[in-house]
């Protein structure tokens, strides 16, 4: 009898045990759960520049499946902002929802960015409006889609512009990462189909540099002038980038470029100009007594852009980017005139004179002496009866 009703208990010892597993499974399957902020997926991280990053996740579960998301993102505005991607809805959409993961349908249920807590009085902020942790700014985003119970893909991609250079750090703010009790919200939180969070396994976030707005090289040669050291070299050609307000730091043509400059530009009359900050540029060339040459639409992001060679044709003398009769009148007044200053004769694009004691400098060069040999004579007058009619600026081309 008493072996009898020991197997009675153990029988039903076992249907409890048995009964209890399948309803703790029935609560928290096998699970294993993962989000992650790529980096870079797209665009250069430069300053002025976008790019995007891309937020993807994993899920490997026995469960009803995951079926919604929602990530707190912190952002550090000193180093990048976030872009919108709907112009047609109110505020700042900085996530361009996927369908690598839940399809090509995903629901979004907020896709915004937080600046500042909301507030309905003072001191009083607005519950589930808010970043984690008081991190401002942050990306709130949050969507659901068909349940998914093995697959890793992305769910959104991120779109972000460069502000200055340094190294951005996301992060994933209050991510739910353990068995009950959870953090409270606002969280980073996964939810599967019988609305059940399921605990993240794994997080995290790639930072990102961010780098200067690149460079732009190329090469100026100047009608009429021989490419050797001295006077008359092809060095000291003015060189400006413009990109709206944006102006690039100036730059002249060298006479002895330094050895770091690639090959393409390291020769007399090479340049390269470093810019503020990414995007599309107009660049111009200019000297006295020649037509400027420009090039439009060079953009340049972290790299550097190779513009090529240019060649600035001569005779504009009164600097109205045309070469006509006035030209032609001009440097006939002063044929034979001899001892002109020649700018291009210092290896640094300065005049001897700069920095020296005398208080009185010397006039700048003199556009009438197109070739910079000092001299107004009968080669700056062929170069000029021989562009006469050209105007400025001239496209960039040899």
């Amino acid at each position: 009898m008493l072996t009898r009703r020991l197997l009675t208990v153990l029988i039903l010892a076992s249907l409890f045990v048995s009964a209890s597993s399948s309803a703790v499974s029935a609560q928290s399957p096998s699970t294993y759960a993962a989000i992650a902020v790529t980096g870079v997926t797209s665009g250069t991280p430069a300053v002025g520049s976008n790019f995007t990053t891309d937020v993807q996740v994993t899920i490997n579960t026995t469960g009803p499946g995951l079926v919604g998301m929602e990530l707190y993102l912190s952002i550090n505005p000193a180093l990048v902002n976030a872009v919108d991607t709907d112009s047609s809805l109110p505020g700042v959409q900085p996530a361009e929802l996927r369908s690598d993961f839940f399809g090509v349908n995903p629901v979004p249920a907020a896709n915004e960015v937080f600046v500042a807590p909301d507030t309905i009085a003072p001191g009083i902020t607005v519950p589930g409006r808010t970043c984690p942790g008081g991190v401002y700014p942050c990306i709130h985003l949050s969507l659901v889609g068909p349940a998914q119970t093995n697959k890793t893909g992305t769910v959104a991609r991120l779109h972000w512009s460069g502000v200055a250079i340094g190294f951005a750090v996301f992060t994933i703010l209050n991510p739910v990462v353990a068995p009950p009790p959870f953090p409270p919200p606002p969280r980073t939180a996964l939810s599967d189909a019988d609305g059940f969070l399921i605990p993240i396994s794994s997080f995290g976030a790639t930072g990102v540099s961010v780098v200067q707005g690149g460079t732009i090289g190329g090469i100026v040669d100047r009608q009429g002038v021989p490419s050797d050291v001295g006077p008359g070299t092809d060095g000291c050609t003015q060189i400006d980038a413009t990109n709206g307000a944006v102006v690039a730091v100036p730059g002249f043509t060298l006479v002895a470029p330094p050895p770091d400059l690639p090959a393409q530009v390291n020769t007399a009359g090479g340049f390269r100009i470093a810019l503020p900050t990414a995007g599309t540029y107009t660049v111009r060339a200019s000297y006295p007594g020649y037509l400027q040459a420009q090039k439009s639409n060079v953009f340049a992001s972290a790299g550097q852009a190779l513009i090529g060679t240019t060649r600035l044709h001569g005779g504009d003398v009164n600097g109205d980017n045309a070469v006509n009769i006035l030209d032609i009148v001009s440097i006939i007044g002063r044929l034979g005139t001899t001892g002109l200053p020649v700018r291009s004769s210092a290896a640094a694009c300065v005049a001897p004179w700069e920095g020296s004691q005398t208080s009185v400098p010397p006039p700048p060069d003199s556009p009438f002496d197109i070739n910079d040999d000092g001299a107004v004579d009968i080669s700056d007058l062929s170069i000029t009866a021989g562009n006469f009619g050209r105007v400025g600026p001239t496209n960039w081309a040899p």
